[in-house]
């Protein structure tokens, strides 16, 4: 990562929030040779959230390059058509911690009320910086969250629960991720940590039960599988086809999908309303001195998980991008930089993951077994779309982005030396 470039002139860098993009951000700017101050408002780093899908565009770029086999061999998980790996997000969270620790001052329990962005300063903690990161209202944004009317129902199971049925068993001895695709809504299970724990993600379309204002909640096991039983039929019925392990198959759903539906337990069940923001029209602040990053500019469901995938593309390019730096003059140009290069990505993506909840929900009819046959015939739908032409260099492949040769390629096209003058 940057070659061991760094910066001439070393910036004093505010990021508000140490989730996964701002960690990244705090290491890839360290990194680059700047001083990073994080702020928290949490009180402690807690584990949070359940699994997410680690793609290579995640993992290559960060942490198989950093930690190597001890990424793998600690967060375990499970491969993707052998493309990507499945993680829970506490572990996740924690080596990118682990990683960026030694090189940020971390302030736990602050809370920022208002940004000035002319000075920039972060007000109640008195922290000066050059560039204060991932706060939206600083920008004059106001635009909130919209409900995808979607629900999806989130647990894990202990894994020794699996090992003595027959159904279950492979899906723990041989982890994998599978879904299933039904009118209305999917099933999404994948191994972690090895045997040990299994991840169920269950999507189902229900705009009239969503609650405004509320996004999490606990969920009824009830509830959630009463979802494939409507009308009083057997949701077997209502599915068209699956695919498991990268394999389509026609008929029922399997029995074992069933048994990890019963699985679910109200004390490890979470309820969370999927919600997205359409794309944002500028990331930088006017005075080129507070930007946007990970979910601060863009929001989208999981369906091609890339929400934690996106974060840490933000904050590699951020990195690289200031890793250049000779004088304070040229913030705001490479924050232009940083936007130009990442907010046609980022909307992109967007409409590719709000696409594909359509794709992935097909009542049955003739776009559903279109998409089956593309299933069974190439084993992962490949994605094509006319707006993929407007996007810069090697993003039509949400997988085989490499932030580093984005920005190299970027800086020699648009000749960065003379944008920095602008």
């Amino acid at each position: 990562m940057l070659n061991g470039r760094k910066a001439t002139t070393q910036l004093h860098v505010v990021i508000v929030g140490a989730g996964i993009g701002g960690l990244s951000a705090a290491y890839c700017l360290a990194q680059a040779g700047h001083r990073v101050t994080v702020v928290e408002k949490a009180k402690e780093l807690r584990e949070v959230g359940a699994a997410i899908q680690l793609t290579p565009n995640t993992g290559d770029l960060l942490l198989m390059q950093t930690y190597g086999a001890d990424f793998q061999r600690e967060c375990g998980g499970a491969p993707m058509y052998h493309l990507l790996d499945t993680v829970q997000r506490a572990d996740l969270q924690k080596m990118l911690f682990e990683l960026s620790l030694p090189h940020m001052d971390l302030r736990l329990g602050t809370e920022v009320a208002s940004v000035d962005a002319s000075t920039p300063s972060v007000l109640l903690i008195k922290v000066w910086g050059d560039v204060i990161g991932v706060v939206r209202k600083a920008l004059g944004n106001t635009q909130q969250p919209e409900p995808t009317h979607d629900s999806a129902y989130r647990y894990i199971i202990p894994g020794e629960e699996m090992m003595g049925d027959p159904d279950l068993r492979p899906f723990i001895e041989n982890p994998s991720l599978s879904s299933w695709l039904g009118p209305g809504k999917h099933v999404v299970g994948y191994g972690l940590k090895g045997r040990s724990l299994y991840n169920m993600a269950v999507h189902v379309h229900e705009p009239e039960s969503q609650v405004q204002g509320v996004y999490t909640t606990n969920g009824d096991p009830d509830e959630m599988r009463a979802a494939f039983n409507e009308n009083g039929e057997n949701w077997d019925q209502r599915y068209a086809n699956i695919y498991s392990d990268g394999k389509a198959c026609s008929g029922k759903i399997p029995l074992s999908v069933q048994k990890l539906l019963a699985l679910a337990k109200s004390d490890r069940l979470l309820k969370y309303k999927m919600l997205h923001c359409r794309p944002l029209d500028s990331w930088v602040h006017s005075t080129g001195r507070v930007t946007l990053l990970g979910d601060a500019c863009h929001v989208f469901p999981p369906h091609y998980g890339q929400g934690s995938a996106l974060a840490v593309e933000d904050a590699a390019v951020i990195g690289n991008l200031f890793s250049r730096l000779t004088d304070h003059s040229q913030i705001k140009p490479l924050l232009k930089a940083y936007e130009a290069i990442r907010r046609p990505r980022a909307s992109a993506t967007w409409l590719d993951t709000m696409e594909r909840q359509g794709w992935l929900h097909h009542a049955d009819g003739p776009e559903q077994e279109a998409r089956d046959a593309n299933i069974k015939n190439l084993g992962i739908q490949k994605h094509r779309r006319e707006h993929e032409a407007t996007i810069p260099i090697r993003c039509s492949n949400a997988y085989g982005y490499d932030a580093d040769e984005v920005v190299d390629i970027w800086w020699k096209q648009n000749g960065g030396n003379q944008w920095l003058e602008q």
